[in-house]
């Protein structure tokens, strides 16, 4: 019984490891095809971090967004990237007239030179 008991801990320690390792390997390879779209020219979150003037541009838009209430919260979380005056916007949102109106309210930022707006209608 003993013997039966250590087999099985043994296969059952081996099963783990090796699902440990799959999920390494998944992780890794995640992470390099994330380094390979962002080295395609789409713009990120992380884009802007190395520029305070980009992230308080960002900072700016997001908060004249959400201070908006006759917007759906799908516009309210947009996600919205600035680089050197560039503000792109993008995400779902409910309807043709909140992805006007957060262009909008992008262009009416100060320091807002050029609004991308690459939102979709949900």
């Amino acid at each position: 019984m003993n013997t039966k008991i250590k087999w099985i801990s043994a296969v059952l320690i081996a099963t783990s490891f090796n699902v440990g390792l799959a999920n390494d390997r998944e992780h890794t390879a995640n992470q390099t095809n994330q380094k390979t779209i962002n080295t395609t020219n789409q713009k990120t979150a992380e884009d802007q971090m190395m520029n305070a003037n980009d992230t308080e541009l960002t900072r700016r838009v997001r908060e004249q967004i959400v201070a908006d209430n006759s917007l759906s919260v799908n516009a309210k979380n947009v996600k919205i990237i600035s680089q050197n005056g560039r503000v792109t916007l993008k995400g779902p949102v409910d309807s043709t007239q909140e992805r006007n109106k957060i262009e909008t309210i992008a262009k009416s930022v100060s320091g807002a030179k050029i609004i991308v707006n690459e939102t979709v209608v949900k």
